[in-house]
């Protein structure tokens, strides 16, 4: 053991031994290496300058910035390295901008490095250089403008500064200007000029820090002195001095001594006195303080207690005075406990320190804190069993944050223990705002409360208060009521004494929406709620209490209220009732109320959920009221227009409804209102201006929503018919009266209809809303219509459907399609504005369906009618009915117009007439297209053929074909004239008779008595409406006479109707005197008309051609510079209708007439007179008058005179008829020759007599023809003829002289007794005895009397026969005949 021992002795000895021979050679070679390196570094040292390209390429590779300098010396001071820099900057090679700068850089090395092993400085001196730190939003650490670091990161360095700082023994710092912005807090940068800082440390732990700093107004010294190893251990210092002095440029002084031993604060003394000179602010948001003065003392009194004292404190801000000498007291025991008082602390001064906050813009206080009392136990900041009293007074809170109210004049105390506390509150014309949770400032009369809370398990709060009453202008209430944080549970009543409606908007929570709150102040205009008491209990934050998660009730009187529901509609007005808030529900019950002057009853409105931003209210209302009440409601609403329009067609509106309604109607939208409801009726009457339609016996329901008139049943009296009116749903309306009276209805359009139509019968019209679709239906049994063919239908059992559709749908073109009897039928076209675009007419079995011929395609409107017979003159008559009927008063005002007057009226209404009727909108051209197999003008038939028509504003064109008629009409509007060119023109006795089967023949005589040759003209066989020639001077053949008597009967301008007294020219009045009334001309504006025949046909002969011309000028008619030409004749005439508006005293006819005659034997074939003539040439003249106008042509009061001269012709034979009677007023073949014995001509004569001379002179007066003188002058005889014939009787009283012409050669003389005895024998006669003495010898004369197809022939003296000739000259040369 000992051995081991000693052994381990012995190894132990050695190695020391070994170890300090090593430490030798290692001190040794350490030495020889250190003497090296020094020798070495401090050739470098020394030569450092040498290496400024690798010292700055080195600096850029770890730094990133170039390394620039003016000069750099190295040495020894006092043996100890020594480094100067002058002029040192470092730039940013990317920017080029200078990053720092250092004038002066002073370095000095100890040696003592060495024993620390880290670098230890003799002397560090800077100088010269500006330095901008700021701290920014990110938490980034900034040296002018670049960043150094990031302050919230975690630093990797484990590099000790304070420690390698405290162990340098001097560093000073001069002339450095430095800049401190923290951006992040917004605090105002603090500027520091020429700061000086010099720190000496010795090894001991002795530190003496002393401070120069330059503010812009003041400067401040500090001096710090501490025996410690750490600055920022105070608790390791022994002891330490910091004296701090800050004198102002004008005075204001801040001494500070702060005493520290054995790591404890002794005391701190600080005095402070401004002479009331401002500070500048050290932040941007905090103002200058003003003032402050006054000694604040921190005293330890013992090891664990502290005393602060600060009597009669000052401070003065910008906002006001934070203290107003105040004083503050107070102790503090370490972990035991203590207490402070404060005294007349002013809010107004805390502004200056909420200004550093992020609320800083958004509060300001204003105030006095009377007093602070608060003692605790414990730690301070884990204080138990604390008291706190306090008071103020006045105290306001102006915020513009949305978490803290405004308000002001507050007055109250506070009392709070650790678990328990009282609140008094007092507020006294105070205003509060509180933007979050309501729109508007209250203003607050008077408010009191006392508010008490209880700090229950879990530092939850239960919260009573009672006693609280409020008064502002627009409410009065109280309330008491508590607050169990626990739970979350508020539990309240308030009670109202009354609330102003109209201002109840400055009341309500932002909870209610803003359009709700906008409605309210709009509409809700007066009214007041009395005793309403509001009743809460549940969760504020689940308010209002949807789902039963509480209970929220309101109810109260609603009184005098008046509120306008939609814009531009009367609102309510005088409503009185209950108004009730159920959680989010609302119900108002009114019990009376108006709207306008109807009345509102049982009426309940609610709102579902007054929660929502976007509220409607339902509403079922009752409204009572007269029919006029209702119309001038609607009358002050957007209906005004409609109601407008409807009343100006009311003359009479009588009853009363009931109206409910259920409604809903979103307060926001009011436009998107939903409404259902029924407008019961009940014995109303109503009645139209025009049509003048009145309704009676109204009754039913009228169903309606907020889109119209929904499903519903009316029904109702008028046109002596029961009518309903059945709204089958939303998109149909059925119309039906199962037997209408359509004799009513025809009176109600026009008076005239009921001649046309009348009876009774079922009809059915069905609307369909959705397609805008109106159906008409009826089978018109029991109805008759009285209408030309093939309209016309008799009152039977008879079925003539009628329908009518009817397409209204307003995206499409609007049609209409219209069919009678399968004999009429119409289409139309609308535009969306119902203006007419197209319309299809047609008329007759083919016309079902349009045809429309390609050069009409464009064509707006186009008529056409396919007729198998066309009575024009029963169409003429048919529209003549049709015509609306004068009132008397009309009638008699126009008898006493004059004629001139009376012209221009009925132009004027005609034009206007025609302008409405023709120019619908603009749609041209109208072509109207008439094909009939038969033109019936009154009793002629035209034959059948095709009218074409052409309609345009200015012109119209015509176009006939028919195998009688060809040519064409152009109408010029603007100008009034007519333009007639037809290049055919056939007229025919053949086509002159009555059908049976469409006319009544019974008062109308047979033309089949007279015989072909009596009808050579039918212009008298159209109406004065069609033609104004109607009876010209063709009226003295007895064919034309009855006619002219057809015609009157049938005349459509015809006055008398069938109540009228058999003369039609008067009454009896009550006395019993006839009054004579002269009932008024009718005169047509007539066109001034071009007419042009180019072939004219009289029976089957060929007249040529017919040209003239007829015009109006004032109030007369004129035909002139009328031809009638070919190779027969060439005849002239002009005709005058004078004064057309006179009655027959005043108006008249005259025509005058001269024909030139080529051809008198052709002349009298085409006269059908047959071929009694050969060759013969000459002149006719013809001059004609009678009273009245053309349509009032009457034989018996013609007054005319012809003359008739022919030459050079040869009278082959005498055929009876009408041309023997003008020549003789007898039928010489008709005389019976075997009574006449005096003598035989028929061989002295032979079979013709050519003649040089024929003249003929006639007068016809009073319906009797006076044959002034006929003289026919041949080789062989002369014969002479005068007396009368009496168209009347058809009878003769004539006297006839034959003058033989013995100096003719036999063969003459025998051709003339050939021709007939009796002539022959009178030129035999009269050529002895009045041209010599054989001829005077041979005549013979006659008495001819009685009828003309039979006359008697009484042979006469000749001296008998002379009286008679100059008794009818001295006659003739009587004055007064013509």
């Amino acid at each position: 053991m000992k051995k081991t021992k000693l052994a381990s002795a012995k190894a132990a000895q050695k190695n020391k031994l070994k170890s300090k021979k090593t430490l030798k050679y290692v001190l040794g070679g350490v030495s020889i290496i250190l003497v090296s390196s020094v020798s070495g570094a401090a050739y470098l040292f020394l030569n450092l300058d040498h290496y400024r390209s690798k010292i700055n390429q080195l600096v850029l590779e770890n730094t990133g910035y170039q390394l620039n300098y003016t000069r750099l010396t190295t040495g020894f001071d006092d043996f100890e390295p020594n480094l100067r820099v002058s002029n040192l900057s470092l730039t940013n090679p990317k920017t080029q901008q200078i990053f720092f700068k250092l004038k002066h850089i002073n370095l000095t090395l100890s040696y003592s490095s060495l024993f620390y092993l880290q670098p230890i400085f003799s002397d560090i001196g800077l100088s010269g250089s500006s330095l901008n730190f700021e701290y920014d939003q990110h938490n980034n650490l900034l040296l002018n403008h670049e960043i150094l670091t990031n302050l919230a990161t975690p630093s990797t360095s484990t590099f000790d500064w304070e420690n390698f700082l405290l162990h340098q023994k001097n560093i000073s710092l001069a002339n450095i200007d430095l800049i401190l912005l923290d951006s992040k807090h917004k605090i105002r940068p603090l500027i520091i000029d020429k700061f000086y800082f010099n720190a000496q440390n010795s090894g001991s732990n002795q530190h003496h820090l002393n401070f120069n700093i330059n503010f812009p107004r003041s400067h401040m010294e500090a001096k710090l002195d501490f025996n410690g190893s750490k600055l920022s251990q105070i608790n390791d210092w022994s002891d330490g001095t910091l004296q701090i002095n800050n004198i102002g440029t004008k005075g204001y002084l801040i001494n500070l001594t702060a005493k520290i031993a054995n790591g404890h604060l002794k005391s701190i003394d600080t005095k402070l006195d401004s002479n009331q000179q401002k500070i500048n602010p050290y932040t941007i948001q905090v103002a200058n303080i003003s003032d402050f003065k006054g000694r604040i003392s921190v005293k330890q009194l013992s090891s664990q207690l502290y005393q602060l004292e600060a009597p009669d404190l000052m401070v003065k801000t910008r906002y006001g005075y934070l203290f107003e000498h105040a004083s503050i007291s107070g102790e503090l025991s370490i972990g035991a406990g203590g207490y402070l008082n404060i005294s007349k602390l002013k809010l107004a001064g805390i502004n200056n320190l909420l200004k550093i906050s992020d609320i800083s813009d958004k509060l300001t206080l204003s105030g006095t804190i009377d007093s602070v009392n608060l003692n605790w136990k414990g730690k301070i900041l884990k204080p138990y069993d604390f008291n706190l009293a306090t008071a103020f007074t006045d105290v306001s809170i102006n915020s513009n944050e949305s978490e803290v109210p405004s308000f002001n004049h507050l007055n109250g105390s506070i009392n709070a223990r650790e678990s328990s506390g009282q609140i008094k509150l007092k507020l006294t014309n105070a205003n509060l705002s509180y933007p979050k949770y309501i729109y508007q400032a209250y203003q607050i009369n008077q408010f009191n409360s006392e508010l008490n809370w209880q700090l229950e398990s879990q530092n939850k709060v239960n919260l009573t208060w009672q006693n609280t009453n409020l008064q502002t202008p627009e409410v009065s209430l109280t309330s008491s009521g508590s607050y169990q944080q626990a739970e979350s549970n508020l539990n309240a009543t308030i009670n109202l004494n009354y609330l102003q409606l109209n201002k109840l908007y400055k009341l309500l929570p932002t909870s209610v929406s803003k359009a709700t709150l906008k409605d309210l102040q709009t509409n809700l205009k007066t009214g007041s709620l009395n005793n309403l008491q509001i009743k809460i209990n549940g969760k504020p934050q689940n308010f209002p209490f949807k789902n039963e998660s509480g209970s929220f009730s309101l109810n109260g009187e609603l009184r005098n209220t008046n509120y306008n529901f939609m814009p531009k509609w009367l609102g309510l007005t005088n409503l009185n009732g209950n108004l009730a808030i159920k959680n989010q529900n609302l119900t108002l019950k009114l019990n009376s109320g108006n709207l306008d002057q109807l009345s509102l009853n049982n009426t309940l409105i609610n709102i579902n959920d007054i929660s929502q931003n976007h509220l409607t209210m339902t509403a079922n209302i009752q409204i009572n009221g007269s029919h006029e009440d209702y119309l001038d409601y609607f009358r002050q609403s957007p209906y005004e227009p409609q109601i407008t329009t409807l009343e100006d067609q009311l003359t009479k509106l009588t009853g009363s409804a009931q109206t409910n309604i259920k409604l809903s109607l979103p307060l926001d939208k009011p436009q998107r209102l939903k409404l259902s409801g029924t407008y019961n009726l009940e014995n109303s009457q109503l009645a139209f201006k025009s049509p003048a339609l009145e309704l009676s016996e109204i009754q039913g329901k009228l169903n309606f929503t907020q889109n119209g008139i929904e499903t519903s049943r009316i029904s109702a009296k008028t046109l002596n018919s029961i009518f309903e009116f059945n709204l089958l749903n939303q998109n149909e309306l059925e119309i039906s009266s199962p037997n209408f009276d359509y004799e009513s209805a025809a009176a109600l359009v026009e008076p005239q209809l009921t001649q046309v139509i009348r009876g009774h019968a079922p009809i059915k019209v069905n609307y369909n809303l959705k397609q805008q679709e109106v159906q008409f239906q009826s089978n018109l049994v029991g109805v008759q219509i009285n209408a030309p063919e093939p309209l016309a239908k008799s009152e039977s059992n008879e079925i003539s459907n009628l329908a009518v559709k009817l397409n209204l749908a307003p995206d499409s073109h609007r049609t209409l399609n219209f069919k009678y009897a399968n004999q009429l039928a119409a289409q139309a076209s609308f535009d969306r504005d119902f203006q007419l675009t197209n319309l299809y007419l047609g008329l007759g079995a083919n016309n079902l369906t349009p045809k429309i011929n390609p050069r009409e395609e464009s064509s707006p409107i186009t008529i056409q009618a396919y007729l198998e017979q066309t009575h024009l003159q029963e169409w003429v008559t048919f529209f003549k009915q049709l015509k609306p009927a004068e009132s008397a008063n009309n009638s008699e005002s126009s008898v006493i117009l004059s004629a001139e007057e009376q012209e221009q009226n009925e132009s004027d209404t005609e034009f206007s007439a025609e302008s409405e009727t023709l120019a619908p909108h603009g749609l041209w051209p109208i072509h109207m297209t008439l094909n009939t197999n038969a033109f019936w003008l009154n009793n002629y038939n035209i034959v059948g053929g095709e009218l074409k028509l052409q309609i345009d504003p200015d012109l119209i064109n015509a176009q006939i074909t028919t195998p009688d008629i060809e040519g064409t009409a152009e109408y010029l509007v603007e100008e009034n004239k007519l333009n007639l060119d037809l290049q055919r023109l056939i007229l025919s006795s053949k086509n002159f008779y009555i059908p049976a089967e469409s006319r009544n023949a019974q008062n109308v005589e047979s033309v089949n008595q007279y015989s072909e040759s009596e009808i050579i003209s039918v212009f008298n066989l159209v109406s004065s409406e069609s033609n104004p020639l109607n009876e010209s001077n063709l009226v003295t053949y007895p064919i034309l006479a009855s006619v002219n008597l057809a015609l009157q009967e049938s005349d459509p301008l015809n006055y008398e109707d069938e109540d009228s007294n058999e003369n039609g020219d008067g009454y009896e009045n009550e006395s019993g005197l006839e009054i004579s009334i002269e009932k008024p001309k009718e005169v047509f504006n007539l066109p001034t008309t071009s007419l042009k025949i180019r072939n004219l046909y009289l029976e089957d002969y060929y007249w040529g051609s017919l040209s003239g011309h007829i015009y109006q000028q004032d109030d007369s008619l004129y035909l002139e510079n009328f031809m009638i030409r070919n190779h027969a004749l060439m005849t002239r005439f002009n005709l005058t209708n004078h004064c057309m508006s006179c009655n027959e005293s005043g108006e008249y006819v005259a025509l005058n007439l001269h024909s030139d005659i080529y051809n008198f034997a052709s002349l009298v074939v085409k006269l059908n007179q047959g071929d009694m003539f050969s060759k013969g040439s000459g002149s006719l003249d013809l001059s004609a008058t009678w009273p009245g106008g053309l349509a009032d042509f009457k034989r018996d009061q013609l007054n005319a005179r012809v003359g008739l001269n022919i030459n050079d012709g040869v009278l082959v034979h005498v055929n009876p008829g009408l041309f023997g009677a003008l020549m003789g007023v007898i039928n010489l073949s008709a005389l019976n020759i075997s009574n006449i014995n005096h003598f035989n001509f028929n061989s002295f004569f032979g079979k013709s007599l050519a003649y040089k001379n024929l003249n003929a002179n006639i007068h016809m007066q009073n319906d009797v023809v006076e044959i002034e003188n006929l003289e026919l002058l041949g080789d062989v005889a002369k014969i002479n003829s005068f007396g009368n014939y009496y168209p009347e009787s058809n009878t003769v009283d004539t006297y006839l002289t034959v003058e033989p012409r013995l100096g003719g050669t036999i063969a003459t003389t025998a051709g003339i007794v050939t021709l007939n005895p009796i002539i022959g024998m009178f030129v035999y006669l009269g050529e002895k005895l009045i041209g010599d003495p054989i001829n005077k010898a041979l005549a013979i004369s006659y008495h001819v009397q009685g009828n003309i197809e039979s006359p008697t022939m009484t042979q006469t003296k000749i001296s008998k026969q002379l009286m008679q000739n100059f008794k009818s000259s001295l006659d003739f040369l009587q004055p007064g005949n013509d």
